[in-house]
């Protein structure tokens, strides 16, 4: 791990172990259906390391009633929702929820 990092140096090997990711790729493969690039699959699988992140600390803060980790978990998810979707557009939303594609935004919410 340590000589391919220091052969791709940080920003390549931070794209190599992107590359490598499972949600990743359903993502690019979904920007590439729509005729989308890199950059949108990278923001989407951003935004959904971003909303688990936002997710397991809502879960995690003891401070919270039920009610508001519901209602913060609710609106991560729409929130996250929303962004991918304008990011995608119309066609490439379709692609990236075919098969199991979005199911992972259910799991912010519950």
């Amino acid at each position: 791990r340590t000589e391919i990092q220091n052969a791709l140096g940080k920003d390549r090997y931070a794209d190599y172990e992107m590359a490598k990711d499972r949600d990743f790729r359903q993502a690019y493969s979904a920007a590439k259906q729509s005729k989308l690039g890199t950059d949108e699959a990278k923001a989407a699988w951003l935004m959904r390391k971003e909303a688990e992140t936002q997710a397991v600390a809502l879960r995690r803060n003891s401070e919270l009633e039920k009610a508001q980790r519901d209602t913060a978990l609710a609106a991560v998810r729409k929130e996250t929702e929303a962004a991918i979707r304008k990011l995608y557009g119309r066609n490439g939303w379709k692609n990236y929820a075919r098969g199991s594609g979005a199911r992972w935004l259910d799991g912010i919410s519950k």
